[in-house]
């Protein structure tokens, strides 16, 4: 309903709070949806606050690193392989939750997100770029 009103640049904090609490006296929405702060959902919550744009941000946030390791999964190193995955793992881990609860709205989800996503690449990316796995030749 909010979103429909101002697709592109959104409502910001204080509007969809106070949206919220509107549709609810008007008796568009069950008056115990005011009392929550966040849509539930990440993307949802972006759109409604932050618009059109803010949710392409955020859909970045997500996609960003599925094009950073999407090439190391195909990697003969078993190192750089199980790196790729958990680098993968991690914004589909974040979404999935994000469907439900708006996890990136508090800034320790978003620390956790950025934190995660840092160790991880760090790792990866001090791997050097030919390393060749060799198998077990001991």
């Amino acid at each position: 309903m909010l979103i429909g009103d101002r697709p592109v640049l959104g409502w910001g904090d204080a509007g969809y709070l106070r949206g919220m609490v509107e549709l609810s006296e008007a008796g568009r929405l069950d008056p115990a949806t005011a009392n929550y702060w966040h849509a539930h959902s990440d993307v949802l919550d972006a759109w409604v606050r932050r618009g059109a744009l803010g949710m392409l941000v955020l859909l970045v946030i997500y996609l960003l690193p599925v094009y950073l390791f999407r090439k190391g999964l195909r990697a003969h190193d078993p190192e750089r392989r199980a790196l790729a995955t958990c680098g993968l793992m991690l914004p589909a881990g974040f979404f999935g939750f994000g469907l439900s609860y708006s996890f990136m709205v508090y800034t320790v989800g978003v620390a956790a997100y950025a934190g995660w996503f840092c160790v991880i690449w760090g790792l990866y990316s001090s791997l050097p770029p030919d390393a060749v796995y060799s198998g077990s030749s001991n």
